[in-house]
């Protein structure tokens, strides 16, 4: 029971991961088909490549969304999706917590 919570777990923090890197994609691109770009239309969306984040010792497989710089034609992955890889500091604390909820039903610790 506790390897299918466990990988239940890491399922869910695949998702949010996604969804945060498809967010600053969305900041710095414009949301998909919008016509309306930030930045003066600088960014565009440019497909994605495969990346990891560790969550405790485990590695999670991610779509790390990619984007072109129209100004100097280089293409480059979301700069979160590097902040995410060096952060280690908090990864503990957020594991324990999200166990801790889970063992207690107290999601708001």
């Amino acid at each position: 029971v506790k390897m299918e919570l466990l990988q239940s777990h890491l399922s869910v923090c695949q998702l949010i991961i996604n969804q945060i890197l498809e967010e600053c994609q969305n900041s710095l691109a414009g949301a998909r088909y919008d016509r309306n770009k930030p930045h003066g239309g600088r960014y565009s969306r440019w497909g994605y490549n495969e990346g990891s984040v560790r969550i405790a010792d485990e590695k999670i497989g991610i779509k790390v969304p990619r984007l072109i710089d129209h100004q100097d034609d280089s293409t480059f992955n979301v700069p979160e999706y590097t902040s995410m890889q060096d952060n280690r500091a908090g990864e503990e604390r957020i594991m324990k917590g999200m166990l801790k909820g889970l063992s207690t039903r107290n999601y708001q610790e």
